[in-house]
């Protein structure tokens, strides 16, 4: 393990080895579908904050996966959208900042609560939950903070 940024062969297990952007809790089958659980929380509380750049582990990829929000031990998410779609509404300038996938949710937040900045999506959606709150991904997360009050 490495303990400071000037140490040769970092490798993939020490702090200065940048391997954040793919944290999750673990994967589980959910519907016949692989996710990855990036939250979770047992008890009361509200997701408050959440946020991921506007592409998707490659500059590329701008659409990334879906996002499942599930609540109260309930086995269908309340929320299934496209996770960059949802944080951004897709509002960047092409001019400055290159295509935009075919939109896919059937929901959309207007500003303040979704929007575009510094290349990244921001959303400020309290969602309560009553006995607990799972959130997934239907790929391997990439840099993403969702924060949420117990």
């Amino acid at each position: 393990m490495s303990t400071a940024r000037d140490e040769a062969n970092q490798g993939s297990g020490g702090w200065f080895a940048d391997s954040d952007g793919t944290g999750f809790i673990r994967t589980e089958t959910i519907n016949g579908q692989q996710e990855w659980v990036v939250m979770e929380h047992t008890g009361p509380g509200a997701l408050t904050r959440f946020w991921t750049p506007f592409f998707y582990s490659s500059f590329s990829n701008r659409s990334g996966p879906r996002i499942h929000i599930y609540l109260d031990g309930s086995t269908t998410p309340a929320i299934d959208q496209n996770f960059i779609e949802l944080l951004t509404n897709l509002n960047w300038s092409t001019a400055d900042y290159g295509s935009k996938p075919a939109p896919q949710n059937t929901i959309s937040l207007p500003e303040p609560f979704s929007n575009f900045t510094a290349r990244a999506g921001v959303l400020h959606l309290p969602v309560p939950f009553a006995s607990s709150c799972k959130v997934t991904l239907t790929a391997v997360p990439f840099y993403n903070i969702i924060s949420y009050r117990a």
